[in-house]
């Protein structure tokens, strides 16, 4: 009985997720197929760019150098962006920043002195920035409350889905177009690659274009005070800030040294360590389907809260003395529980501002997220040399316990105003 109660439940909430995805607007679909495809041709031209950079004849130096200038654009060009959005709205921001992203990928794959590298990953982060600020307002204000979380968790499932795509097809593509070619070195089969990558960057703008000029209007009145609008907004833009600075820190800690740590500690080759990966990544797909069930019995608030406090005993777990495959559970399982923070919170964010500050919100969620990761990522490099990874990971399951902490100061008790969860907890009485 009680196995049949667990399947015709599991069955209720694939069901409502199916209900939800058919209700998705005419531009909801629009902007994921074109999602789909920008998501593959970054993937390739993310696992290839550094090897092409290398087969350039150019040292580690300069490819830190070519990622940070481009990571620096996506972080100075977040708030003109969010400005931008806010007069333009999504359809004339994505066809801009998609347009941009295309013609630097392409830009980048075919210079090759150091100046024109650089600025090509300067254009290259700053498209980034005003395609990454204009997605949650445009998500938010193309949904209605009952399946905008569903729309959330299904943007983060294309995006991690056709990037695991995206990376298996860039380890074959410059092998297929060198067996064409036989005459030619690898440094033309990768430049290729990166070409063709661009291009289905730019195939994107067809669903893009396609895009109704048509806002819904916005119900939101979550966390609204009239008699004091603009400094209510302003306390709500620099709490989301707060938020995403926390959320860049704890991510910044993490990612960019796991590889490094399985390499150093458990001395797992490239083999291993990219089989982690791409479990890992099934690992958050997988979190991406099972948000709107998490947000439906714990909410907006209470939900990021139980995964941030869930989180920070399987990230210390890492840097402790346990056996290997021990570590590897944590690794996969914090992976996924940094999805059920990150993605709630995010509409959240959404939520608890005026639909007019919405581009300015995510404008700052992009510049505190990516200027944390900045900030941690020097950080966490300085801890390992320093202390060792036992510290990082102790730092960085503080930092998840204090992120908890900080949701629950700033929105406890006002989970039942937020219109995406108020009408699924309607729906499920």
């Amino acid at each position: 009985m009680n196995s049949f109660r667990i399947w015709d439940h599991v069955w209720r909430e694939v069901r409502d997720y199916a209900t939800a995805v058919s209700l998705f607007s005419h531009n909801a679909r629009m902007y994921l197929f074109a999602s789909a495809l920008l998501s593959t041709a970054v993937a390739v031209h993310t696992v290839l760019y550094n090897l092409y950079l290398l087969d350039l004849r150019y040292d580690e130096a300069m490819v830190g150098q070519v990622n940070a200038l481009a990571a620096l654009g996506v972080a100075v060009g977040g708030l003109p962006a969010g400005m931008l959005y806010n007069g333009w709205r999504g359809r004339r921001c994505f066809l801009l920043a998609t347009a941009g992203i295309g013609f630097s990928m392409a830009l980048r794959s075919l210079v090759s002195s150091p100046w024109a590298l650089l600025l090509g990953a300067l254009l290259n982060g700053l498209a980034n920035a005003l395609f990454y600020v204009s997605i949650f307002p445009f998500i938010t204000e193309q949904s209605k409350p009952q399946e905008r979380i569903h729309l959330f968790s299904m943007n983060s499932a294309v995006w991690m889905g056709f990037a695991i795509a995206g990376s298996f097809i860039a380890g074959y593509l410059p092998v297929l177009i060198s067996l064409n070619n036989q005459s030619s070195g690898v440094l033309f089969s990768e430049r290729a690659s990166l070409l063709l990558a661009a291009g289905l960057a730019l195939v994107a703008l067809i669903p893009l274009a396609l895009v109704r000029s048509i806002s819904l209007p916005s119900s939101n009145a979550a966390l609204r005070v009239p008699s004091k609008p603009a400094t209510h907004r302003w306390s709500a833009i620099t709490s989301g800030g707060l938020i995403m600075f926390q959320l860049g820190l704890l991510i910044g800690l993490t990612n960019p040294f796991y590889n490094v740590y399985f390499s150093r500690v458990f001395q797992a080759g490239s083999e291993l360590i990219g089989s982690l990966f791409s479990l890992s990544q099934l690992v958050i797909l997988a979190g991406s389907f099972l948000i709107p069930f998490l947000v439906r019995r714990w909410g907006l608030i209470q939900g990021p809260i139980g995964a941030a406090l869930a989180a920070a005993p399987f990230t210390l777990a890492m840097g402790l003395a346990f056996p290997f495959l021990v570590v590897v559970l944590s690794f996969l399982i914090s992976s996924g529980l940094l999805q059920f923070i990150g993605t709630p919170l995010q509409n959240l964010l959404m939520e608890v501002v005026e639909q007019n500050d919405r581009g300015l919100m995510s404008g700052v969620r992009l510049v505190t997220s990516y200027g944390a990761q900045a900030l941690a990522g020097w950080l966490g490099g300085w801890l390992v040399i320093r202390a060792g990874y036992s510290v990082l990971f102790a730092v960085a399951a503080a930092v998840a316990l204090g992120m908890a902490v900080l949701v629950w100061l700033l929105y406890r008790g006002r989970e039942r105003e937020l219109e995406t969860f108020a009408v699924l907890d309607k729906a499920d009485v």
